[in-house]
């Protein structure tokens, strides 16, 4: 058995190659169209929807390509460039293009949280994976939205990735009192 404690302080900042662009048409009838580079067009829509209060089934979110995500496209914690453009949209009364540059998509991107853990690997001599235990704890903050999320991905991924059915995952998370 192979016991690794591990700490990550720094958060990591998954960006894209690419700053986020996003086309918003909010009609007269209320149904706003966004056009974006996303993983998750539905789940996308529901973080819209339930940051501007409005109506799951007025939202369409239309992805023609995707690209690499890095986690950093499926739009949870940083829905702000699609509400930019849906609230630009709406007051022109026409389509609108928000395009961020580099410099912007750097300083207001989402970042991943700082995070303790625990693995244990079971392994054969040849190698081979037997069991995987991962206990992590991961901070939040105030304005935590999608942590459980993160949290739960990568608990399943690990014993995918190891290619066993025998595994336990136990996650906290946590919110720091400094």
């Amino acid at each position: 058995v192979v016991d690794l404690d591990t700490e990550l302080r720094s958060a990591q900042n998954p960006l894209t190659a690419e700053a986020p662009t996003i086309i918003g048409d909010w009609n007269g009838e209320g149904l706003l169209t966004l056009y974006a580079s996303c993983a998750a067009p539905s789940y996308t829509a529901f973080n819209v929807s339930a940051s501007m209060c409005k109506p799951y089934e007025q939202i369409r979110v239309i992805a023609p390509c995707c690209g690499g995500s890095f986690g950093s496209k499926l739009f949870m914690g940083n829905v702000h460039p699609l509400l930019f453009a849906a609230l630009m949209s709406k007051k022109a009364g026409r389509p609108v293009m928000y395009a961020m540059t580099k410099e912007e998509h750097f300083a207001a991107n989402q970042i991943r949280m700082n995070m303790k853990a625990n693995v244990k690997v079971g392994m054969n001599r040849d190698g081979s994976v037997t069991g995987v235990s991962l206990t992590q704890q991961c901070e939040a903050g105030t304005a935590a939205t999608s942590q459980e999320n993160m949290m739960s991905v990568g608990g399943i991924s690990m014993s995918m990735l190891c290619r066993t059915t025998n595994y336990k995952y136990k996650g906290d998370v946590v919110m720091p009192t400094r």
